[in-house]
């Protein structure tokens, strides 16, 4: 059964769009969000009166508390009730230092809950990522670059909480300067207005930079795509690079890749560097013409000094919301990017069905059939019909690219066929449990799939649970037990990616072997090694047919009696046919 998600909303592109889907992905920890403002806003209303006190400490130890609570307004009036509740001296201190350990505990608890819900989430990420790879359509895979699909998972997974993140902070920050604000507006609301003019003067300067940040973000995205590209056609390619002694032009090429990160990241760090001269300037700039507009405006020396104390304070706050807002731009295509894979809209999944497969007892018929793979200017298979009988041994026979590997393909249903159908006795096989069926089918084909592993991980690919014993059994069958243990580990020892570290027909064996303990389909085609050719396969073969399994298998050309073995039936494909696919 084959499902297309549907969605009007798509993956989001502005960046309200984003953080609102950040949010909703994030909704199992967002009980987790207001207790983060209200740490923040506890943390700067705690801050922000310490501040104020510190002016009132400074007086009385000078003997001039009765000046500081003579001042009119609201905080003349504050400074008067604690003088009286205080004492001033020592019990102001100890109010002053329980202030500054309470500011501290709230932002340590605050980090601590900003270090959980990040790092959960970039958990979330990649699990939903690796699980979104294994369920959405084989096709939609094969179409993307395996460097963007690795650079996704691996990098910029990562970027979804780094985005929550900013996104906490920068609520936190607004938190705080509102704060910041209202103590500023107790002290003097005429002073007020001039430090607002300034402030909302830096927030533009940062506005005006966030643009470039976001370009610079699309950049640095798409050259670690490149680079993580390179780094998979080095490792995945190595033998061949090493064959062909192009060692020096891949590394030359890496190099380049390299060079292009680093310059971008550069690029992005010059950006953010001007953020900290920028801020610095406007805020000595501000300070002074809050201190010489204070006397001819009539503001006490008292307010005029708490106000500035608050406001040098309520610096950093503004310097973390200007870099936060910066680094959100920076982070808005890889989450783009991430939250566009993530999203269901538009993508294909083959469902299970729902109906347990127990046996294959009558046979497997391909009734026109006919299918294509996405781009190909023909199709693979173009309304064809046969038999697969149970219990006897099938050969499909072709040339190179006749289809005889997608039909190994749409049986383990990697795709799901154009038009036509596929019944096992005379029941569709979309209506089977994906589980079930491929509990009973097994591939061992032409481009062996290992798996970079042991020998052992290799054969529980297919079986989970296959122990020592049906492994050897299955290795002995394929001719490929004695390989085996002349490894240093047996069937522990690390065979590398693809099984590099194994001849092609070793590769091959181990793929029958692997094939062995289940009902199994084969595409045979290459890579055995003679004399003696395919040895696993006529054991396999004629085990499978005493067995009442069925075998199928493909070749380049006509079978051999040696090839195939059993009785059955056999298929020629491609004479004149227009079909991809080797």
């Amino acid at each position: 059964m084959e499902r297309r998600a549907h969605s009007k909303a798509g993956p989001p592109q502005t960046t309200a769009a984003i953080v609102k889907a950040l949010l909703g992905f994030s909704s199992a920890h967002a009980w987790l969000l207001p207790l983060l403002v209200v740490f923040g806003l506890a943390a700067s209303f705690v801050e922000s009166l310490g501040i104020s006190l510190i002016v009132l400490f400074l007086y009385s130890m000078i003997g001039r508390a009765a000046e500081a609570a003579a001042v009119s307004g609201i905080i003349g009036k504050a400074f008067a009730i604690i003088t009286v509740e205080t004492g001033g001296g020592t019990r102001l201190a100890a109010l002053i230092f329980g202030m500054v350990v309470a500011n501290a505990l709230l932002r340590s608890s605050y980090n601590l809950i900003t270090a959980f819900i990040r790092y959960r989430l970039c958990e979330t990420a990649r699990n939903c990522l690796h699980e979104q790879f294994l369920q959405v359509s084989y096709d939609f895979i094969l179409a993307r670059d395996q460097g963007q699909l690795l650079n996704i998972i691996a990098g910029e997974s990562w970027t979804l909480g780094e985005m929550y993140l900013c996104v906490c902070r920068i609520l936190i920050n607004i938190s705080s300067v509102s704060i910041f604000v209202l103590f500023l507006l107790v002290v003097s609301w005429q002073l007020l207005l001039v430090a607002s003019s300034g402030i909302i003067f830096l927030l533009l300067a940062m506005h005006f930079l966030s643009e470039p940040a976001r370009k610079l973000g699309r950049r640095m995205r798409e050259e670690h795509e490149k680079l993580a590209e390179r780094m998979l056609v080095t490792l995945q390619g190595m033998r061949a690079l090493r064959a062909f002694g192009q060692e020096q032009r891949y590394q030359h090429t890496f190099e380049q890749a390299s060079a292009e990160v680093r310059r971008a990241s550069m690029a992005f760090e010059r950006l953010n560097a001007l953020v900290s001269p920028v801020v610095q300037i406007g805020y000595l700039i501000l300070l002074t013409a809050i201190i010489l507009v204070s006397g001819p405006m009539g503001i006490s020396f008292v307010a005029t000094l708490a106000f500035v104390a608050l406001v040098y304070r309520l610096q950093p706050h503004v310097h973390e919301l200007e870099r936060n807002l910066l680094h959100a731009a920076q982070l808005e295509a890889s989450a783009r990017s991430v939250m566009g894979m993530l999203d269901r809209s538009g993508k294909t999944y083959l469902l299970s069905g729902v109906r347990p497969f127990v046996g294959l007892r009558k046979e497997i018929r391909f009734e026109s059939v006919s299918f294509s793979y996405t781009g190909a200017p023909s199709p693979s298979l173009n309304q064809i019909s046969f038999t697969i009988p149970a219990g006897a041994t099938t050969a499909l026979v072709g040339m190179s690219g006749a289809g005889k590997t997608t039909i190994v393909n749409l049986l383990l249903r990697l795709y799901r066929a154009d038009s036509g159908s596929i019944l096992v006795d005379d029941v569709c096989l979309d209506e089977f449990t994906r589980a079930s069926w491929l509990s009973r089918i097994a591939a061992a084909g032409q481009d062996v799939e290992l798996i970079e592993g042991t020998v052992q991980d290799n054969f529980r690919v297919a079986s989970v649970e296959a122990d020592l014993s049906a492994m050897r059994w299955a290795a002995r069958a394929a001719g490929i037990l004695d390989v085996i243990e002349s490894l240093p580990q047996g069937f522990d020892s690390w065979i590398g990616q693809q099984g590099l570290r194994l001849s092609g027909g070793q590769r091959q064996r181990l793929g029958l072997a692997r094939a062995a303990p289940r009902p199994r389909h084969s595409d045979p085609g290459r890579g055995h090694e003679r004399p003696g050719q395919r040895p696993g396969a006529r054991n396999l073969g004629c085990d499978t047919a005493e067995n009442g399994r069925t075998y199928t298998a493909g070749d380049y050309s006509s079978p051999r009696n040696d090839h195939v073995r059993g009785s059955g039936d056999m298929y020629r494909f491609g004479s004149g046919a227009r079909l991809r696919i080797a």
